[in-house]
């Protein structure tokens, strides 16, 4: 949430939707971004960034850790960055209660 606040661009709200289907928490955030850029799921690796890394201050492993914890969860992580427009959507497994 923080890289989808601060690299937002401001004339534009941020999106995020939280849904429960076939027993998968699904979370889908999106946002409309300053540049232009495309990204997407197989760019996600460690200490990639989309973006010209002289703008940046993190280190670019933040969505390689969420893509691998999200895998270790039996989930996904799908990425899609084009033009200005930015989403991730995040599926992990909810446990069944008995």
């Amino acid at each position: 949430f923080q890289n989808v606040i601060q690299y937002a661009d401001p004339k534009y709200d941020i999106e995020s939707n939280a849904s429960c289907e076939n027993n998968m928490f699904i979370l889908t955030i999106r946002n409309h971004y300053r540049d232009s850029y495309r990204m997407k799921t197989s760019h996600v690796k460690p200490f990639y960034q989309a973006h010209n890394a002289k703008d940046m201050n993190g280190s670019g492993l933040g969505l390689y850790i969420v893509k691998e914890w999200a895998s270790r969860q039996n989930g996904s992580l799908v990425v899609n960055g084009s033009s200005n427009i930015f989403e991730v959507t995040l599926k992990i497994p909810v446990p069944k209660l008995t």
